[in-house]
């Protein structure tokens, strides 16, 4: 592992990267909030100017399509959808004009921002179908009377145009959403509802009944939405091998006396595994999670390493994490 010292001294909240790893974007928050972008998962200092759309703020999760052009970014105040194409293209292919965007029909730009039609909420997570990023799903959490009802999962289907609230639960605390590339298979996790899993694209959803009783903090699935990776709050991780029919702990990582999970990524297949935790370590498996191995020291000179989000290429040779604490983003080359 090797700290990518571009970003020392920032809030660091989430990364994602392009299926081959080599686009990497960043969140970040406090007064220096905004979204970094890397060409290569090295250099990444490169604050996306977006058009004025990004302001600075506090941005919690990105997620981007398999070819890293596609990206989503949740704010306090809403997501933000953004194209990042190589060329200078006269239109950007992304979404009808809004009320929030009248003129949404760029001239030459090799990057367009627009704040999408989301509702008003505290969200916390965003995930887009890889394959067909028109598909954005996100979650959150109202902070007053007038945004609990807002409480659930939201689903665009037009590139952000407009959002459709698939689930409403105003009691719990959504954390993490997660979606097979074609879009079609979606997991959610909630404090303290448990799993929620959907195999129509968010028409139709289910709560997982052995998983309802957790502290839920992140899931992320496979390309085909077969395998799934949960993590609990605390100590527990759980896997499921039948689309989220059912979910079992993780033998190998349930005796470990971890105190927080952070973040949990998979590659394509489901194979490769990582889990950052709050303790500056990573474990990760090649096996689908039978057995881990434990990287510690992650974030050098830091004895607390809060990694908070973690991600993977499409084969898990590339794994990308970020330290909150002290600002750095982290990487493997070799598969952890």
């Amino acid at each position: 592992w090797e700290n990518l010292n571009d970003t020392q001294g920032i809030q660091v909240t989430s990364v994602a990267s392009e299926s081959n790893g080599k686009r990497l974007y960043a969140t970040t928050m406090g007064f220096t909030g905004t979204v970094l972008h890397s060409d290569n998962g090295v250099d990444t200092g490169d604050h996306r100017d977006g058009d004025g759309i990004l302001d600075t703020q506090d941005y919690s999760a990105v997620a981007t399509s398999g070819d890293g052009t596609y990206l989503y970014v949740v704010a306090d105040n809403g997501i933000y959808s953004g194209v990042v194409l190589p060329n200078k293209p006269t239109a950007m292919p992304i979404a009808a004009p809004t009320a929030n965007n009248p003129t949404q029909n760029p001239t030459a730009s090799d990057e367009t921002w627009v704040k999408t039609e989301s509702p008003e909420l505290t969200w916390t997570s965003t995930a887009t179908a890889r394959s067909n990023p028109a598909i954005v799903f996100g979650v959150g959490y109202g902070t007053d009377e007038a945004t609990y009802a807002n409480q659930g999962i939201w689903l665009s289907k037009d590139f952000g145009s407009s959002f459709t609230q698939v689930y409403q639960d105003s009691d719990l605390l959504w954390i993490s959403i997660a979606v097979s590339n074609n879009g079609t298979y979606v997991y959610a996790v909630a404090r303290p509802g448990g799993i929620f899993v959907s195999k129509d694209t968010g028409d139709t959803w289910d709560l997982v009944p052995e998983t309802a009783k957790d502290e839920w903090e992140s899931i992320t699935t496979d390309s085909t939405g077969q395998i799934v990776y949960a993590i609990t709050q605390k100590s527990d991780a759980y896997i499921s091998r039948d689309y989220g029919d059912s979910f079992s702990v993780i033998e190998s990582l349930s005796s470990l006396g971890v105190s927080q999970w952070g973040s949990v990524t998979t590659s394509s297949t489901g194979q490769h595994v990582y889990i950052s935790t709050f303790e500056n370590s990573v474990y990760s498996s090649t096996d689908y999670g039978e057995s881990f191995t434990k990287y510690e020291d992650v974030e050098a000179g830091d004895d607390t390493g809060y990694l908070q989000s973690i991600t993977t290429s499409s084969d898990g040779q590339y794994v990308f994490v970020c330290g909150q604490k002290n600002g750095y983003i982290h990487r493997s080359l070799d598969f952890g």
